[in-house]
């Protein structure tokens, strides 16, 4: 559930890996007589189907601000209030407005067919040496913003996957960076190690699941995104050509850690919080 399905074994890697180019999916053609001819299968009406939500979320990641606002805006929605929300959790739902263009990171010159994630994570913070650098956690007895005292830790970059399989790929992917990464996910590392690792020495970048992000920032109150600069929707589909923000099992989670955790700080620091998709 919510993105931790990984077996045991599955972490030996060591070296990083290049990444592979990624490619942006084309309109699929369309007959001009707007119905099905006869003898076409369901099966293959659905894989259609899949094949033009899998253009829909490839096409995502080059829209303008805008549009991944309404996209989010309405699967944050739908994904809300589809949890058997009470009155008036759904009274708060429908107060809540849409995001907003500058929510999201601008990057029109980026070429997501071409670059991988070292370089988009490079275009994303605001400077790779403060990254390099980055001082996430909070010392015992430090008093954030709001004057409250807490032990946590918040990574400059949070990228969120669909599973804890993705985010192993990703962890890969991000590796010619050459920066320490937490590891928020199951199997890998015991919840108890996540909270003390944010605590004491948080990494500049953390990958998680929906699940374990909502966990740790929720219920141990360790995470933290006092100094959070970009949480990064990893639009990688599965199989099934669900990305983290449409699979059923992951997209309660996402929007819940949202509402509960990233949008307080967004408004609460404006623009210094932004989203970014990949």
């Amino acid at each position: 559930m919510g993105g931790d399905d990984l077996n045991d074994g599955y972490f030996e890697f060591e070296q990083p890996i290049l990444t592979k180019k990624r490619s942006i999916a084309t309109a699929p053609s369309v007959n001009d007589d707007g119905g099905n001819k006869e003898g076409v299968s369901k099966k293959k009406n659905k894989r259609r189907k899949n094949s033009s939500e899998d253009d829909i979320d490839n096409k995502i990641l080059v829209a303008s601000p805008e549009l991944q606002a309404q996209y989010l805006s309405k699967i944050y929605r739908k994904a809300l209030l589809g949890i058997g929300a009470t009155a008036s959790d759904e009274t708060a739902i429908d107060d809540l407005t849409d995001f907003e263009p500058d929510n999201f990171v601008s990057l029109p010159s980026f070429e997501f067919s071409k670059d991988g994630y070292a370089p988009y994570i490079r275009e994303v913070v605001s400077s790779m040496k403060v990254l390099k650098k980055w001082t996430g956690r909070y010392k015992q007895g430090e008093s954030r913003k709001d004057g409250k005292v807490r032990d946590g830790g918040s990574p400059m970059v949070i990228i969120i996957c669909i599973s804890a399989r993705r985010c192993v790929e990703v962890l890969k992917e991000i590796a010619t960076l050459k920066i320490r990464v937490a590891k928020l996910f199951a199997k890998h590392m015991s919840l108890d190690d996540q909270k003390r690792m944010l605590s004491e020495d948080c990494p500049p970048i953390a990958v998680g699941t929906p699940a374990r992000l909502l966990k740790l920032a929720e219920e141990e109150r360790a995470l933290l995104l006092d100094r959070t600069e970009v949480v990064v929707l990893d639009m990688k589909q599965n199989v099934k050509n669900f990305n983290v923000c449409t699979l059923p099992e992951t997209s309660v989670d996402l929007a819940k850690f949202i509402f509960k955790t990233v949008r307080p700080k967004m408004e609460q620091r404006k623009k210094e919080l932004r989203f970014g998709m990949f």
